[in-house]
Order: C-alpha cells, then structure tokens, then sequence
C-alpha cells in the first residue's frame, strides 16, 4: 500500500441505496400484507384498504428517508474545518520556505 486513499466508497454507494430502498418496499409490503396489525386497529379494512395502507406508508417511509438523507452532511463541519486548516498550515509552510508543490501524478 503506498498511501493512497479513495474519495469515497464508489460504486456500492448506489447498491447500499438501493438496499435501502428495496429494504422499505418489501418491509413496508409485509408489514401491511401478512400483518394482522392493520387488522387488530381497523377490524372492518378489507384487503384493498390494506393494500392502501401499506402504499401510503411506505411512500411516508421514502419521504423520510429523502429527509434523513438532505439533513446528515457527507462530511462533518469539524472535518472540513480541520482539513482546511491543515491546507492552509502546509501552504504557508510551503511559501515560507520557497517550495513549489509538485502537482499530484495521475496514474
């Protein structure tokens, strides 16, 4: 391992999301489905209601999720405040002591 580091965890990024959001269709669809939870509350809910129900909740658990998701940053204030500081630490240092930065190598 020579130091390098990834951005970000790539491409299981979209298949952690997509768990996610199979996770709430099929929960919400048994939850609502071979649940008698609907029925112990609404004793006279025939099927299509439940069918009802159970689309209505789990469109209420993707519009949570949408909200969960907008309101945890990516990355944290203290982190982004830290690694900026620490930029402009090495710039300084850098110019105090006339190095020129080397741009990164692509590989």
């Amino acid at each position: 391992c020579d130091g390098q580091m990834a951005a970000d965890i790539g491409p299981y990024q979209q298949v952690l999301e997509m768990f996610a959001t199979m996770s709430i269709i099929t929960n919400s669809t048994f939850c609502g489905i071979t649940s008698y939870g609907l029925y112990f509350y609404f004793p006279s809910m025939n099927l299509t209601q439940a069918l009802w129900a159970t689309v209505i909740l789990e469109h209420f658990l993707f519009i949570v999720r949408i909200l969960v998701v907008n309101m945890i940053p990516e990355e944290p204030a203290a982190a982004k405040l830290e690694y900026e500081t620490a930029v402009d630490r090495k710039l300084k240092y850098l110019k105090k002591w006339n190095v020129v930065e080397k741009p990164d190598e692509e590989d």
